[in-house]
């Protein structure tokens, strides 16, 4: 399945050996290095993007997913995207005097305005599309 075959990881998460590494915030999609903010012509619909080199990356990704390789995109917000470093940090917090301090560092672990989803969901599509055809 195409889906289990690229993955969304943190700046502390590690790739498996067997995925190819790629850095979502070297696309050409994003305002700065981090995935929050996408490029003015590279919002709405991939088909009417106008930013040749972020159609370029992501077409590229799709062609590594028709071709069966494996895909690990790092995001450059999120801290982790591991639900067990999650999970083991949300118990840490709920420990200790510093529990204020741990809750906003917990915070930051896996951000809900990060684009990984989106453009991963976009790429598996993609990939999708074209084998179909």
């Amino acid at each position: 399945m195409t889906s289990e075959a690229i993955r969304h990881i943190g700046i502390e998460d590690k790739k498996a050996n067997d995925e190819r590494f790629a850095h979502l915030n070297r696309s050409g999609i994003f305002r700065d290095k981090e995935t929050r903010g996408k490029l003015m012509d590279c919002l709405g619909d991939f088909r009417q993007w106008t930013n040749q080199p972020a159609i370029d990356w992501i077409n590229a990704r799709a062609n590594e997913l028709r071709k069966g390789k494996k895909l690990a995109l790092q995001c450059g917000c999120c801290k982790s995207t591991d639900p067990e470093q999650i999970a083991e940090d949300a118990k840490a917090a709920k420990e200790g005097a510093m529990k204020m301090f741990r809750e906003s560092m917990l915070a930051r672990e896996y951000n809900p305005k990060c684009f990984a989803k989106e453009i991963i969901e976009l790429i598996i599509n993609l990939s999708e599309e074209d084998s179909q055809e």
